[in-house]
């Protein structure tokens, strides 16, 4: 079994055509903001996922890194772990 090498998340905001008037806000949104995060192992496989901000991950980053890649159960644990405690981490959770 191939173990988690790295983690890489990168912030994007994606400029929309034409301003989207959001109900819950007075201002236009003039784009849309993306996170990606790229999850690699040590054979160089990688995983991809999107979602929120994921701001402040990178302090949970090293209960991932070195851990082995298809360990599903147990990342799926500590990221509902840190959903609770720190915001939701969209990207990397997978559906329980």
């Amino acid at each position: 079994m191939a173990r988690i090498s790295r983690i890489i998340t990168t912030h994007h905001q994606l400029p929309l055509e034409w301003p989207f008037p959001a109900s819950w806000d007075t201002r236009p949104r003039t784009g849309f903001l993306a996170t990606l995060v790229r999850v690699f192992d040590e054979d160089g496989r990688m995983g991809v996922g999107s979602g929120d901000a994921m701001l402040g991950f990178s302090d949970y980053e090293h209960l991932f890194i070195g851990q082995e890649a298809m360990d599903l159960d147990r990342h799926h644990a500590i990221l509902m772990n840190i959903d609770f405690h720190a915001g939701r981490p969209w990207p990397l959770a997978y559906p329980s």
